[in-house]
Order: C-alpha cells, then structure tokens, then sequence
C-alpha cells in the first residue's frame, strides 16, 4: 500500500533556507532532476524519518515513513 502524500504550499526562499539548514547539519542529501529537488532525511529519530519532495513551482510534498508495524518487511 502506498502512504498517501501531503502537499504543503511553501514560499520558494522558505524552501531554500531550509535546504541549506538540512545541508549545514549533515542531515539532507539533495538530488536536482530537472525540476524537481528530493530531500532524503537521515534516521535520527521515529519523528524525522521521512522524504520531501519539493518542485520549483513551491509544491511540497512530505511522505512520512512506514512504520515497522505496519509494512510486510524491515523499514528502509
């Protein structure tokens, strides 16, 4: 089953800065394709554990991870 995706309006200097946040503390890998900018969190607790996917036109997309207890095998 796919989680359900929330999308989340964002002004683009807002997105930046919190891009360049991730970066400083080590916590983000950013991937540019096209236009589209991916931001994988690391595993630092329960809480953080999630993917966003943020567009040029101020989209953002945050997909929360799978709990253990809910999917058929070990979390990524």
């Amino acid at each position: 089953m796919i989680p359900e995706v929330e999308k989340v309006e964002k002004p683009i200097p807002d997105l930046q800065n919190d891009l360049r946040g991730l970066l400083l503390e080590n916590k983000a890998m950013i991937m540019i394709v096209e236009n589209i900018v991916m931001v994988n969190t690391h595993r630092t607790n329960v809480r953080e554990n999630f993917t966003v996917i943020a567009t040029i036109d101020e989209n953002t997309l945050a997909i929360p991870k799978i709990d253990k207890r809910e999917s058929n095998g070990p979390a990524p």
